[in-house]
């Protein structure tokens, strides 16, 4: 399995099994760098909303780290009526098709 960075799309190796070619996404050490520097909110579920104060205890060695509880009330996706269906994703994954290719 080749392993790929999920940001900036680098080859990072390859992982057991090694005779599957699919793909797999980690973060490269200079992206997860980079993400950790931009990490400023967490947003919690509604449902775990009561951790709230032990998860800021938790996590309050991480300097401004702000944390809410996430306080949608419903789906805002567009109906399907109103999306052309040829655009229209068949499931609930975003990804794109895999841009990796090796030659």
């Amino acid at each position: 399995m080749m392993l790929v960075c999920a940001v900036c799309q680098r080859y990072l190796g390859t992982k057991p099994p090694y005779r599957d070619l699919s793909i797999s996404h980690e973060m490269c050490t200079p992206c997860t760098i980079e993400a950790r520097r931009d990490l400023s909110t967490v947003v919690v579920s509604p449902e775990r909303g009561d951790a709230l104060p032990v998860l800021e205890s938790l996590l309050r060695m991480q300097g401004s780290l702000r944390m809410v509880v996430d306080r949608r009330k419903v789906d805002r996706r567009q109906s399907a009526a109103s999306v052309d269906p040829c655009r229209r994703r068949a499931g609930q994954d975003r990804r794109q098709t895999q841009s990796l290719r090796l030659v």
